[in-house]
């Protein structure tokens, strides 16, 4: 007995093979994304304001995550060397005090650096970091601050003063040294001290968007697509 197949079944497996290869190669898609993502760069939100004025409460950023060292996708592993951060970058890392929580602050020192501060003014190897005189806007004090390549508003807030003075320390090697730019509403390494290179995380360079977190749905955009400094 001859056994024959039936024609009405061809265009139905057809119609499987083709979903099951679209689908397949949507995960394939999906999958390299997501490892992008995990290993080259992301998207962080600020829940604070201790880096303001530079970086907002409700500001969604755009971090890199290769910039000091490329990962393993979806690990925390390297695989590439360790790299140092450059003095003024702001950077994600790992709280030392709680390894579930990222914190975002801007480098002030590395390995091997000397630092004191003086009245709010930051001593690097004996050099004091250049200030411009300060000029008060909505009740604080507002002075520019230049680090490296950078320049940036870093804020005092006269009513509230805090860890404004810091004896000499060395910064270990395999180290940093971060603070935030709302320097007296940030809890930073003057309170936990310097931070491992195996914290690091991401390097922030970009306002994606941002958001009134007194309102939520209130876009600020003025300040999407703001590079950061």
């Amino acid at each position: 007995m001859t056994t024959q197949t039936n024609p009405s079944n061809t265009p139905v497996l057809s119609s499987c093979r083709a979903f099951l290869k679209e689908a397949l190669s949507l995960g394939v898609f999906l999958l390299v994304a997501l490892a992008m993502r995990s290993s080259i760069a992301a998207t962080y939100y600020v829940p604070s304001g201790s880096m303001e004025p530079s970086v907002y409460t409700g500001d969604r950023l755009m971090a890199y995550q290769h910039s000091y060292g490329l990962r393993i996708p979806f690990t925390d592993r390297l695989l590439s060397s360790q790299s140092a951060p450059s003095y003024g970058d702001i950077v994600v890392f790992v709280d030392p005090r709680d390894p579930q929580t990222l914190l975002l602050k801007r480098v002030i020192a590395v390995g091997g650096d000397r630092l004191a501060i003086r009245d709010g003014v930051i001593l690097r190897n004996g050099a004091p970091l250049p200030q411009s005189a300060a000029l008060q806007k909505d009740g604080w004090l507002q002075r520019i601050e230049s680090n490296g390549k950078h320049r940036y508003v870093v804020q005092f807030d006269p009513s509230q003063p805090f860890l404004r003075d810091m004896p000499t320390r060395t910064i270990p090697q395999g180290h940093f040294f971060a603070m935030g730019d709302n320097r007296d509403h940030s809890a930073d390494s003057r309170v936990f001290g310097s931070v491992p290179l195996q914290n690091l995380r991401a390097r922030a360079v970009r306002v994606l968007w941002s958001r009134d977190p007194a309102t939520y749905w209130d876009i600020r955009w003025s300040r999407s697509g703001r590079s950061l400094r």
